[in-house]
């Protein structure tokens, strides 16, 4: 068996360049599915992880959205008011509620201005929010009762934000109004809280002129209840006291399965695309080898001259071919993968989106077993007539 293991590896080596175009095909569909379904599961996990670092029973309550696009005012006028979190507080099944109102503001820190999205943060309740999401301060404190101009911000803010850093206690104007830095917050690896200032609910409501209105409302549900159900009695409530259904309640279950809904039809959408480009690559590894048989057939007449048998035959162009499959493969993978992390790295460090960088075993086995199988089942029918030439025949040919 080891001769025929030579044998095949020294006839794919003498045709590299032929070998190399017909392992295309595979290459391409092995290196789209690892890649692409790579990505998606980073994705996956990081949306995941950033709802299980928001919290298991926090449920989120906003304006209707059609098409990704908010249905109703443009951003700053909301249609949810301080009068819905009231509503919502006096559900039995909540154990607390904030409200939040965020708009984009024109921001002065020294000779700098800047036009950032700023956070009216509601008081009431704000160090368990803080807790539970598990956001630590470098310096300062939490906003506080009583606190009128006053702002916390991200580290990204205090550090990188403005050519000079802002330090605690030191001042900017938020539409031309002056706030004091109470609280610098610790790096925590996401872009939106790294680079968040937030100011009195009550405050921004002022600066806005905007009354009772916010943005969103988050409401936490008491230890032991079923997020689904306590979302729902929040719809009724809320239908009931609006006379509307002008807003949407979700909570981080409802996320993460509408998430894996939509990462199943594109890894349906990947495997599709990858199947085809397999094909294509298994009838080009079919094609190089029947194109082998007709050069080799007096190489195979001489072989079963000295008393090679059909198996024999049989199972060197078998070999052939899941060779020529593993290779594939493996480049494959190894294309696929750094592609993947490459996105990953680059997507991260941009901060459009947090991606878990994983590496799935099952998935390159999976790739790897898959390209030699369809290599192997690519080759049999070239290998079942190279095995069937009589070597008489075979002699013969020049």
């Amino acid at each position: 068996m080891n001769e025929y293991v030579f044998m095949a590896l020294r006839n794919l080596k003498a045709r590299k360049l032929r070998n190399y175009l017909t392992a295309l095909g595979i290459i391409i569909g092995v290196t789209a599915l690892v890649s692409l379904i790579t990505l998606g599961e980073g994705l996956e996990k990081g949306i995941g992880d950033t709802l299980d670092r928001l919290g298991p029973r926090r449920i989120f309550i906003g304006p209707k959205v059609i098409t990704g696009i908010a249905a109703g005012p443009p951003s700053g006028i909301s249609t949810l008011s301080e009068k819905d979190a009231d509503t919502i507080k006096g559900i039995s099944s909540i154990e607390y509620v904030n409200a939040i109102l965020v708009e984009n503001l024109n921001i002065e820190f020294g000779r700098e201005k800047r036009f950032r999205r700023v956070q009216g943060i509601s008081l009431k309740d704000i160090e368990k929010i803080f807790k539970e999401v598990d956001v630590q301060f470098r310096e300062g404190r939490l906003l506080q009762e009583g606190d009128t101009h006053a702002a916390i911000i991200g580290h990204g803010i205090a550090t990188e934000y403005f050519e000079k850093e802002v330090r605690l206690q030191n001042s900017f104007y938020l539409n031309g109004v002056k706030f004091r830095v109470v609280g610098i917050q610790e790096p925590q690896g996401d872009e939106a809280l790294d680079y968040r200032i937030a100011i009195p609910l009550d405050t921004m409501q002022e600066l806005l002129d905007a009354g009772d209105s916010v943005s969103a409302i988050t409401a936490v549900a008491k230890p032991g209840q079923d997020v689904d159900f306590v979302s729902e009695k929040i719809e009724k409530a809320l239908e009931r006291k609006r006379g509307d259904e002008n807003f949407q309640v979700t909570n981080p279950k409802k996320v993460q399965a509408q998430a894996r809904e939509i990462f199943g039809v594109v890894k349906f959408v990947v495997a599709g695309i990858a199947f085809i480009s397999l094909i294509v690559g298994a009838i080009g590894i079919m094609n190089s080898l029947y194109t082998a048989v007709l050069e080799r057939r007096r190489e195979i007449g001489i072989m079963k001259a000295i008393g090679a048998t059909n198996r024999a035959v049989l199972n060197l162009f078998l070999l052939e071919a899941a060779f020529l499959g593993f290779a594939s493969g493996i480049i494959g993978i190894f294309l696929g993968m750094s592609i993947a992390l490459s996105l990953m790295f680059l997507i991260n460090l941009a901060g459009i989106v947090k991606l878990v960088i994983a590496v799935n075993i099952w998935l390159m086995l999976f790739g790897l077993a898959f390209s030699v199988g369809l290599g192997v089942l690519a080759g049999i029918l070239p290998a079942l007539s190279a095995a069937k030439l009589p070597p008489v025949e075979a002699l013969r040919y020049e």
